[in-house]
């Protein structure tokens, strides 16, 4: 099982690498937008998780 936990974490780190480098490159303003309401949503979920709890 070693091994799959590290091709895992190597898949995870590609695929925030190739996010970084859109973000970077190519987003527009548009889409940065989109991904701060998405995240700030995220958080905002995980905050309600926790104070549930």
């Amino acid at each position: 099982m070693g091994v799959f936990k590290l091709i895992s974490k190597w898949n995870r780190a590609s695929e925030t690498f190739q996010a970084q480098q859109y973000i970077l490159n190519w987003a527009k303003e548009e889409d940065l937008v989109k991904i701060e309401e998405a995240i700030k949503q995220r958080r905002e979920e995980l905050a309600k998780k926790e104070s549930k709890q």
